[in-house]
């Protein structure tokens, strides 16, 4: 029996030497997706996440005294692009920040064809 390729994170911290953490093999350690409904701009939506970046935003508006709703939307009037796409990239960049690091640019629509 031939053996799966192991799937390994490579972490660094400081000064320390880098080490390989592992991942999981196939959908082992993966986070299921689940999709959510809101209400914005009068207009019903569904937005499709991972457990993880739910759990991060349901943080992130507890932090900030909003409903998570409320801070969808607010995402939701300020992206350009894809909304889950969206959402992704302002948790990470919360996260950036709290790590020092700079934002990375929002989730822009793909130019029309």
């Amino acid at each position: 029996m031939q053996s799966r390729p192991r799937l390994t994170l490579i972490v660094s911290q400081g000064t320390a030497p880098r080490r390989h953490v592992p991942i999981g093999v196939g959908n082992a350690g993966m986070s299921k997706t689940v999709k959510r409904s809101f209400v914005l701009a009068s207009h019903r939506t569904s937005v499709s996440l991972e457990e993880g970046f739910w759990a991060a935003l349901n943080d992130m508006a507890r932090r900030e005294r909003v409903s998570v709703a409320g801070l969808v939307a607010r995402i939701d009037d300020a992206r350009e692009g894809n909304l889950s796409s969206a959402i992704r990239v302002f948790v990470l960049n919360d996260f950036r920040s709290s790590a020092g690091l700079s934002a990375l640019p929002a989730a822009r629509r793909a130019p029309a064809v």
